[in-house]
């Protein structure tokens, strides 16, 4: 999948939805059927990123990760990312974005960090360490998918240490076998699962570094 950077990210969020005007069938994926379940935040790495010797500290170093739970492949153009909180960004989502079927769309700010290969490269892109809520929206507004870290004065999962960084997973609940949506359903990034994922963290990063950038 091509590159894609957008310069300016950063809005003021004085409308609901990411919808502008009427949306526009013909440009955007609007889905008439409910979108819950099918295209979800599966990662969220908000803790930067260090390297092995830990001279090289980017605590913007971030990077958001999507995955495609559908049959077929998904149309996300002119989708969005909402955040809000302690950050309000709008992220919209390019002309030509699709997400295959079982596969993973990553967000972030930069592949000259720990991270090399990113799907939407966005300069100026960051998570907050504290508290915060991302909605993921159709071009006519309506909710796939909403990440919930408002509900408590800390963060569910994940881990900015002097010389550890892991990014948060969202886990399979218990009863139902589908992605959780409560506080408890996201865990740590414990370990490089495999060698794929090593390959998409730079080897001076790997020692210190722990999550899985399209690939989990």
């Amino acid at each position: 999948m091509n590159h894609c950077v957008l310069q300016t990210i950063v809005i003021s969020l004085v409308l609901a939805g990411c919808s502008i005007g009427e949306p526009d069938a013909a440009r955007y994926n609007i889905s008439p059927y409910d979108i819950r379940g099918e295209i979800y935040v599966s990662e969220v790495h908000w803790a930067g990123s260090v390297d092995n010797t830990g001279a090289k500290n980017n605590p913007d170093d971030d990077f958001i990760e999507i995955y495609n739970n559908s049959s077929a492949p998904y149309d996300i153009s002119g989708w969005c990312l909402v955040f809000s909180g302690t950050t309000s960004q709008l992220i919209v989502f390019p002309t030509n974005t699709v997400i295959p079927s079982g596969r993973y769309y990553t967000v972030g700010n930069s592949t000259n960090g720990a991270f090399n290969n990113l799907d939407l490269v966005i300069p100026g892109f960051s998570i907050p360490s504290s508290r915060f809520m991302i909605e993921v929206q159709d071009a006519g507004g309506r909710t796939a998918d909403t990440v919930d870290f408002l509900q408590k004065d800390y963060l569910p999962a994940g881990a900015a240490l002097p010389r550890i960084r892991r990014s948060a997973v969202r886990k399979t609940d218990f009863f139902g076998g589908e992605e959780g949506s409560s506080y408890d359903s996201w865990g740590e990034y414990l370990s490089h699962e495999t060698a794929w994922a090593m390959q998409y963290i730079r080897g001076n990063y790997q020692g210190a570094v722990f999550c899985s950038p399209g690939n989990r």
